[in-house]
């Protein structure tokens, strides 16, 4: 192994030096060398072409190919015989080539000029032969009739008919039958054809049953070499022995005819055709029975009959022939003639008639036609007129049947039965009292309804019972009055007479009572020239009549009249001089008289703290509580801070003991409850310097009522120029809601006999509340009465409301009168203004007070806020249980100071909360403002539910509009104004369950800031009327700047504030200071930087009487005012000069 290796490495070291002494005997490369390129000249594709490089001594060469294919070899080229002398070397590459085409190929040295070029043709394979055609194909015999598995009757005829395919030459046809109509083992020629043709036809009969084999067999000629032998093909067919088809067709097809028309019938018989001995017979079973006569042949056959007698028939066909027979049968009902009769027409009254009309098929059938009411109360015959119709008064309630017949010679036909409800006639007996006064007339009104004519009689049992009732009227409408003669309960009833039968209504309740008459006074004391108010308690409430007030004492007697028509009786009257007055009222009714007891008034020039205790003679229903108010007052000052005491006295019942504080007017409220009806005595009493104060003698009624009314807030205080919102809430007894109830409200002022009584009548809403907004332009108290009906069920309830003038701020503070769901966040927003400016940075103080909730008391919930730039403050809270919370704001900046109070309502729906954002903002006029719902149940947004929004705003038209809530559970309202006020914007959303929400807030639009233009008419003042001493006289003035305040002064001494309108006049009524007697004195007008002035005469009074406040049948006009909420507001931007005056 080892001598291997070293023989190895020996050679391997002569070669390296012999290749060494090579290249340095090598001469050095020249111009002169060449190279030469050779190889064939043709390839077929694909396939590899080889090239040969020969050079004229060993060097690098490299190839290119023209067209490039992307093949660049090259090769090192060789001298084979380095002892020739001629160094000629060579080498070569192939080239792979894949499309035909001309090639050129370029051998190159490497570094050196030489080169040359190869061309090769690449030519495509020549395509392969052609495939030999297919031999054609043979003949074939196809049987296209019979079709295989089809069938005949025995005794007729079958076609068979054959056709060859693919023939060469005329050849021969046989056809053959092999089967029990044929041969039993050689087949039957039926047809042997030599014509040639390449299709045949034939036929043979069917005699015996069985199945046959039919074979057609073509022979070709015998110069056909293709096909050596017969072709054929064979088919079986299958012959039968069962009769013929038979089918019965009817005309009409509906299944029924009406007697005395046509029937047609049509047979169709199929099968054993060729046999002669088929027959037909057509026969009818039934109410017709007989047999058809037919006519027509072959496979269609016709009769026709007429059916006399109704019933059904059934038409049999019966087809036979020497194989067997065969039958159909078919169906008809034939029906008596339709009577038809119409719903009666007419009315349902007692008195009205009422028709049917009958029509019979077409076509005259002849016959007799009648109609009769075959049961009910007006059982018998009717008469038919020649067109076919029928008619007769009701006479008597129920409900007759009606049916019509015909008559003819196949027998009687009726129709349908109808029937007629004629009502039973009804009384309704109404009266606008259940009670009166022993005296006085009462009333009914009876209505007849259900009838077109009645006689009416009235009748009274019980107390009264077989009082003479005087009636008149006419149907339907009477009326029967009467004079009950003892105290206690009747029963009224009316009873109509129609057409001989009598009708009586239900008794009509009617209480007769003794009334009890109770004279109120505010005062017990006061000075000479003021006004004591007389209130007349007459109960038991909603009692009529008329109160006459008898004054006697000091100075001439006083008789002063109130008929009771704006709610109340009152009156108020005046002394000049000291002493004792003795004040009666007697209540008339009808031709009797109920006087009270007297009560004494006393006149003393010495001012004395007082104490009045209001409002007096009121009515609230059991479930509520009545709120009094104790005014405390020194002269004409207020006393504030000071405690009070209301001991209320009740029949049966311990005393109660009420105490509150008065507040900056000197007033203060409590409110309690009655648990049974009945009239309770109240007293206020207070300490003032160590005296005890005590008020005049209230009286007040409780009523069993079916409806529990109560109207908020009770006795707060409003500033003259603002306005006021009482809102009434209306309960039935499990405490639920009451929409749609009708309230009438009467707001009286009843010391300013020159002030309008503001009646308006308003509808409750669906959490039962209804709400009216107003405004004074005098200070004063308001009486606000309210009483309530919904259908027969009545309610009713009483509160005061304080008026007066300061130099103070004005609060408007909204939404009033609203409603939320318990739990959901409620915002009411107070707008702070001194004039028509808006007062930023005031302070104002919230307080809620709920009353009329469930379970545990709730505390009271205060928030102090300052207000924005636009004067608005805002208060956000929720409550957890149902009730009615008062809210109160009062405002403060620097030392002046407003409040107001409006009245939110909170609702149990479980499960809901409903909320609505932003509240208490502000928008420029035509700026867009959106208002957005929040609904969320069980704590989770509610998406899909619709949200319903309003905007209102008094004097301008609603905005209103329905948003879908989205997966957050919010929908949003947008909306613009072009007038400036605040809108109270609602939205409320009800749940396919029934629960619903509403929820409320403000929005307060504004304009640029303006400065307000001079007054369009020079300053003036004056007083009209006939003016006496301590008397009122009516105050107009025109030129102050529009919405200014304007102060009076009579003497110096300054004795009403008023406002002024757009158009810069005022009007209102003011009363002369105390001793002034008959004389000229000085009038004058303030409003900055305005000032008129002007004399005032005062005239000696002609006589001296007394003027109750409902005998006001004039208002003094009064002019238009600035309203805070929902009025028109437009910040101002400083004041202007006047020019003079």
């Amino acid at each position: 192994m080892r001598a291997r290796l070293r023989w190895a490495a020996s050679l391997v070291t002569v070669l390296l030096l012999a290749f060494g002494s090579l290249l340095a005997l090598a001469p050095p490369a020249s111009a002169a060398d060449t190279i030469v390129l050779s190889g064939p000249t043709s390839v077929e594709v694909p396939g590899d072409v080889t090239v040969t490089a020969t050079t004229s001594r060993p060097w690098s060469v490299v190839f290119t190919i023209s067209p490039d294919i992307d093949q660049a070899p090259s090769c090192e080229s060789i001298d084979p015989d380095p002892s020739d002398s001629s160094g000629e070397s060579s080498c070569s590459v192939t080239f792979s080539l894949t499309r035909p085409g001309a090639y050129t190929i370029t051998g190159e040295l490497v570094d050196q000029d030489g080169l040359d070029s190869h061309d090769v043709t690449a030519t495509a394979p020549p395509p392969p032969p052609p495939p030999p055609p297919p031999p054609p194909p043979p003949p074939a015999v196809v049987i296209t009739s019979p079709a295989p598995g089809t069938s005949s009757v025995v005794g007729t005829e079958v076609t068979v008919s054959a056709r060859v395919d693919n023939a060469t030459g005329d050849g021969i046809w046989r056809i053959g039958v092999l089967g029990p109509n044929g041969g039993l083992q050689v087949p039957k020629i039926i047809l042997e054809d030599t014509s040639g043709a390449t299709s045949v036809t034939t036929s043979y009969q069917g005699t015996n049953a069985g199945t046959d084999t039919i074979l057609a067999v073509w022979t070709p000629p015998p110069s056909s070499s293709r096909v050596p032998s017969d072709v054929g093909a064979r088919v079986t067919h299958e012959w039968t022995s069962e009769p013929p088809d038979v089918s019965v067709a009817l005309t009409p097809a509906s299944g029924s005819s009406l007697v005395g028309t046509t029937l047609g019938v049509t047979v169709t018989v199929s099968g054993g055709e060729g046999r002669g001995d088929r027959s037909l017979s057509l026969t009818v079973a039934g109410a017709n029975p007989r047999t058809l006569q037919t006519s027509g042949g072959g496979a269609t056959f016709t009769a026709e009959y007429i059916g006399t007698t109704p019933g059904t028939d059934t038409i049999t066909a019966t087809v036979t022939d020497g194989v067997g027979s065969t039958s159909d049968s078919a169906t008809h009902t034939w029906t008596g003639p339709r009577v038809e009769i119409s719903d009666p027409t007419g009315g349902s009254d007692l008195g009205e008639t009422a028709s049917v009309s009958v029509r019979l098929p077409d076509g005259s059938l002849g016959g007799t036609v009648a109609v009769a009411v075959v049961s009910g109360p007006h059982a018998g015959p009717l008469d038919v007129t020649d067109q076919g119709s029928a008619g007769y008064t009701g006479t008597a309630p129920g409900t007759d049947s009606i049916q019509a017949s015909l008559t003819t010679t196949s027998g009687t036909f009726t129709s349908r039965i109808v029937t007629k409800s004629w009502t039973t006639p009804v009384v309704t007996l109404t009266q606008d009292a259940t009670q009166s006064a022993l005296g006085a007339t009462h009333t009914v009104r009876a209505a007849v309804s259900g009838a077109t004519d009645s006689d009416i009689s009235f009748a009274v049992s019980s107390t009264n019972a077989g009082a003479a009732v005087e009636a008149s009227g006419s149907h339907p409408a009477y009326t029967g009055s009467y004079a009950g003669a003892a105290a206690g309960e009747d029963v009224i009833t009316a009873t109509a007479t129609v057409f001989g039968r009598t009708y009586t209504s239900s008794g009509l309740r009617h209480t007769w009572v003794r009334p009890t008459v109770t004279v109120n006074q505010d005062l017990e004391t006061s000075r000479p020239g003021q006004s004591v108010l007389l209130t007349a308690a007459v109960t038991p409430a909603g009692t009529s009549g008329t109160v006459t007030f008898r004054v006697e004492g000091v100075g001439s007697p006083l008789t002063l009249l109130d008929d009771g028509s704006d709610g109340s009786y009152t009156a108020s009257y005046s002394r000049d001089d000291e002493g004792t007055d003795t004040i009666t009222a007697t209540f008339s009714s009808g031709n009797a008289d109920f006087r009270s007891d007297p009560i004494s008034h006393r006149w003393d020039d010495e001012s004395v703290p007082a104490a009045v205790l209001s409002p007096a003679g009121a009515t609230n229903c059991i479930g509520t509580s009545f709120t009094p108010t104790v005014t405390l007052i020194d002269g004409d000052d207020p006393l504030a801070g000071v405690a009070v005491q209301v001991t209320v006295t009740m029949a049966g019942a311990a005393d109660q003991v009420l105490t509150a504080t008065t507040d900056v007017d000197g007033r203060a409220t409590v409110s309690y409850a009655a648990a049974a009806p009945g009239t309770d005595s109240l007293v206020a009493r207070a300490e003032v310097d160590s005296e005890t104060v005590t008020s005049a003698s209230l009286t007040h009624e409780w009523q069993a009522c079916e409806l529990v009314v109560s109207v908020a807030p009770a006795g707060t205080t409003s500033l003259v120029g603002s306005s006021f919102t009482p809102t009434v809430s209306v309960r039935d007894a499990t405490g639920g809601p009451v929409a749609d109830a009708t309230v009438d409200m009467t707001i009286t002022m009843v010391e300013q006999a020159d002030q309008p009584v503001v009646s308006v009548s308003l509808t409750t809403n669906a959490d039962g509340l209804a709400s009216t907004t107003y405004d004074r332009p005098v200070e004063g108290t308001d009486r606000i009465d309210a009483v309530v009906t919904s259908g027969e069920r009545t309610g009713r309830a009483t509160i005061d409301h304080f008026w007066r003038v300061q130099e103070d701020l004005r609060v408007a503070l909204g939404p009033a009168g609203t409603a939320s769901p318990a739990g959901s966040d409620f915002t009411a927003t107070a707008l702070v203004t001194d004039g028509e400016v808006p007062v930023p940075e005031a302070r104002v103080a919230f307080r809620a007070t709920l009353t009329g909730q469930d379970g545990d008391p709730q505390e009271d919930i205060t928030l102090e806020a300052v207000t924005d730039e636009d004067g608005q403050a805002s208060f956000t809270f929720t409550r957890p249980v149902a009730g009615t919370d008062t809210i109160l704001a009062e405002a403060t900046a620097g030392d002046r100071s407003g409040r107001a109070s409006v009245v939110h309502q909170w609702n149990l729906v479980p499960g809901l909360t409903f909320t609505l954002e932003p509240p208490g903002t502000a928008s420029l006029l035509d700026e867009e403002f959106t208002a957005v719902a929040t609904v969320l149940l069980d704590g989770s947004p509610l998406a899909g539910a619709d949200v319903a929004f309003v905007a209102t705003q008094p004097g301008q038209g609603d905005r209103s509009g329905t948003a879908r809530t989205g997966e957050d559970g919010r929908a949003g309202f947008t909306y613009t104004r072009d007038s400036v006020g605040t809108d109270l914007v609602t939205a409320s959303v009800l749940l396919a369950d029934g629960r619903r929400g509403e929820a409320s807030m403000t929005h307060l639009w504004r304009g640029e800031d303006e400065v307000a233009p001079p007054p369009a008419e020079p300053p003036s003042v004056e007083a009209r009327g006939v003016i006496v001493p301590a008397g009122l006289a009516s105050v107009v003035g025109t030129g102050c700047p529009r919405l200014t305040r304007v102060l009076l002064f009579v003497n110096g001494e300054q004795v009403a504030t008023t406002q002024a309108g757009r158009d810069g006049t005022y009007r209102t009524d003011v009363r002369l200071p105390a001793g002034l007697t008959v004389g000229q004195y000085p009038l004058e007008a303030r409003c900055e930087p305005v000032t008129a002035t002007n004399e005032i005469a005062v005239v000696a009074p002609a006589s001296t009487s007394g003027t109750a406040g409902a005998q006001a049948t004039t208002a003094v006009a009064t002019f238009s005012f600035f309203v805070l909420l929902g009025g028109q507001l437009v910040k101002g931007a400083g004041g202007y000069s006047a020019g003079g005056g």
